[in-house]
């Protein structure tokens, strides 16, 4: 993703204003509701207070890498608060079952919560309770609960953006 598509952003905590190009318009948009909650953080006490330093991570250089191989991989960053942010890369042929399942320890299904934005390709997601099929498609923000397997359908390499909130600590 080239950084300089971005020209401009405010941010306060009532709105959001972007002048920005291509892709990240629904990203950010959509963010808008939760961005209160990515600039929480926790004092020893207890009590939430507002972040006043902006913090930048890059993906090219994450704290942990799921590498899939050939088949692509997960790079992971975990921001001061606590906030994980995860950029996924899914190459053609890849499936949760043959691709991730192994690196997670071989569960029957994904046991994890996601909530992200697909940037390529078209992930087909199945609930195995159900048997329900969803696609994720470019430009779909989403949330899939535990319980799923996936599987890139096409040609095309599946890239998604994932996010995950600070884990709560008593």
């Amino acid at each position: 993703m080239d950084a300089t598509c971005i020209t401009s952003v405010w941010i306060d905590a009532d709105s959001i204003s972007c002048n920005i190009s291509n892709r990240l318009v629904g990203l950010l948009c959509v963010m808008q509701t939760m961005l209160p909650h990515y600039f929480v953080s926790r004092q020893q006490g207890g009590d939430d207070v507002m972040s006043t330093a902006i913090e930048i991570r890059r993906f090219n250089k994450p704290d942990d890498l799921l590498d899939m191989k050939e088949c692509g991989g997960i790079a992971i960053i975990k921001m001061g608060t606590g906030t994980t942010g995860m950029h996924a890369v899914f190459e053609p042929g890849w499936t949760w079952e043959k691709d991730e399942r192994p690196l997670l320890g071989n569960p029957d299904s994904c046991p994890m919560h996601h909530t992200g934005y697909c940037i390529s390709g078209t992930l087909i997601v199945r609930m195995l309770d159900t048997g329900m099929s969803t696609s994720i498609a470019p430009g779909d923000f989403f949330e899939i609960p535990p319980g799923h397997d996936a599987y890139v359908e096409g040609d095309d390499r599946v890239e998604l953006i994932l996010f995950a909130p600070p884990e709560h600590q008593h």
